[in-house]
């Protein structure tokens, strides 16, 4: 797996989600977390609680003027992408 490092050059914390289905399969593992969720069923009268396990996606936090090393699928994420386009983001060598 290739890495690259990623400076945010605004004074901002930037806040991305990595989605499964472009960052995931780019990086060739998946990053997701297991997260337990309870629903509560109002069927017929009758209450149940239902505890489910569901994947979420994980996220990656950029503080303003810090340098990330992370997986080159990373630069596939529009919202990189965007950042890279408005000058916000650089690739370092």
């Amino acid at each position: 797996m290739e890495y690259v490092r990623i400076m945010n050059r605004a004074r901002r914390v930037l806040v991305v989600v990595l989605d499964h289905n472009t960052f995931c399969r780019g990086a060739g593992k998946c990053y997701c977390c297991k997260r337990s969720v309870i629903t509560r069923d109002d069927q017929q009268g009758e209450r149940r609680t239902t505890k489910r396990s569901r994947m979420v996606p994980d996220s990656l936090t950029i503080l303003g003027r810090e340098t990330v090393v992370a997986p080159r699928a990373l630069l596939e994420l529009p919202l990189i992408k965007a950042g890279l386009s408005r000058g916000e983001l650089v690739v370092l060598p």
